[in-house]
């Protein structure tokens, strides 16, 4: 037996022997499970390089965890620009928003690019 799966003129083809048994069948079945799961997640950090400043934060792969959305957006922080647009200092002064939280932004924005510089504002009226 041949089974055929098509996507946008993409082919693939899984052969299963009419004799193989139903415990072969289930590796097969998990096998092509993983593969599918894999493809997805390498489909899904194409995607992320494609999105832009204005994109919204839920967009982002793998996803920010509902308390980390529901702190960022809280303060009115949406985009993947309005993350970038605040320092670290700044994120790490959200309400609410833990250690693990922080990491967690960090990590998921290190693709899109720098967190704004530090301001040094209080420094150049110290000096004067």
């Amino acid at each position: 037996m041949r089974y055929s799966i098509s996507l946008d003129q993409k082919q693939s083809y899984v052969e299963i022997d009419e004799h193989m048994t139903s415990a072969e069948l289930s590796i097969v079945q998990d096998m092509l499970v993983k593969a599918i799961e894999t493809r997805k997640k390498e489909l899904k950090k194409i995607e992320n390089t494609k999105l832009g400043p204005m994109d919204d934060i839920e967009k982002i792969y793998p996803p920010l965890s509902i308390r980390t959305i529901n702190c960022l957006k809280k303060v009115g922080i949406n985009t993947i620009g309005d993350v970038l647009g605040h320092t670290v200092k700044e994120i790490g002064e959200i309400s609410n928003l833990g250690l693990k939280s922080y990491t967690e932004i960090q990590d998921r924005f290190k693709e899109y690019g720098t967190f704004r510089e530090e301001d040094n504002v209080g420094e150049e009226t110290e000096n004067l």
